[in-house]
């Protein structure tokens, strides 16, 4: 190459050594850069799970948990964040994994003060799978030589009893609770006569279209079903009477299937308003008198942890 056609060469076009050396170290930089600004310590990875945790973000928060115990199998919190993940499976419906993940902690970590609040959830648990196992659970509970965790574990099982409609059953179980539940047993004595409705008397009424659903106070869906049942069985009349016997077969088919899902509107109607008092009952006795278990933050506290056998 000539000196003229050289001095039209832009610079950095002959020296590309150069420039490839200054890109190769960039990447080098940002990929030791990028380690060290993932690494996270343990407080950090904790803290943020328990962050998404309370804003509801239950399964990101399970994962930062998981993060937790695999990164740091030797961490003193260990206990922390399966309490964390057994909380946030319950809360995310799904209590078989919230129950592993209790049932970890307690066999791990026998001597942890967290062991006391991770027998509650595994109550808790055990009562979203069967409520009887769960009402059972929470009695065993109730025996504990730990006053506090006795005293919770009766306030849980009134609760639970509640939910239940067993409202004498909750009210003796308030009692035992002792000075703070006082309010809750009042509220029981004499035992709450909720507006509830007769599914039965729902069913009876139904013979008639839509007179099971004027009985709940559901004009709308009353006149609805009047209507279109009323309206089948004239056009089924209608071709019968026009000898139109295939026709009037089909709309007769139709017409008792939508008679049909009157009553059963009717009873199931009755029952989910049944349900929907009594919840709204136990969630207002809830806000004026506290949470049912006096749900604690899970930090860990000094004191001495008793111990106790509960038959899973």
């Amino acid at each position: 190459m000539t000196a003229a056609a050289m001095r039209r060469v832009p610079a950095g076009a002959r020296r590309p050594g150069r420039a490839a050396f200054f890109f190769a170290a960039l990447l080098l930089a940002l990929g030791l850069a990028a380690p060290l600004a993932s690494a996270a310590s343990p407080q950090d990875v904790l803290s943020f799970a328990q962050s998404l945790a309370k804003d509801g973000e239950n399964y990101r928060a399970i994962t930062e948990y998981m993060r937790f115990l695999h990164d740091f199998p030797d961490h003193p919190d260990r206990d922390r964040a399966l309490l964390g993940m057994g909380r946030a499976y319950l809360s995310g419906q799904e209590p078989s994994r919230s129950l592993d993940a209790l049932k970890r902690l307690v066999d791990e970590f026998p001597e942890s003060p967290l062991v006391p609040e991770a027998w509650l959830l595994i109550c808790r648990a055990r009562t979203a799978m069967d409520p009887a196992q769960g009402m059972a659970c929470l009695s065993s509970l109730a025996q504990s030589p730990d006053p506090g965790l006795a005293a919770r574990a009766a306030r849980s099982l009134g609760f639970a009893l509640l939910d239940a409609g067993n409202w004498e059953g909750a009210r003796d179980a308030f009692l035992a609770v002792g000075p703070s539940a006082v309010g809750l047993a009042a509220a029981l004595d004499p035992l709450p006569n909720l507006p509830y409705k007769s599914p039965t008397v729902a069913g009876a009424l139904a013979v008639m279209p839509g007179a099971g659903h004027l009985y709940l106070g559901r004009y709308q869906d009353a006149f609805i079903a009047f209507l279109l049942n009323a309206g089948l069985g004239i056009a089924a009349w209608e071709a019968f009477d026009n000898d139109m016997p295939a026709l009037g077969g089909v709309v007769s088919v139709a017409a008792f299937g939508f008679y049909a899902g009157n009553f059963y509107g009717a009873v199931t109607g009755a029952r989910k308003h049944n349900e929907r008092i009594r919840h709204g009952f136990v969630h207002d006795l809830e806000k004026q008198y506290g949470p049912r278990a006096g749900a604690k933050t899970g930090a860990k506290t000094p004191g001495v942890v008793l111990a106790w056998t509960v038959r899973f």
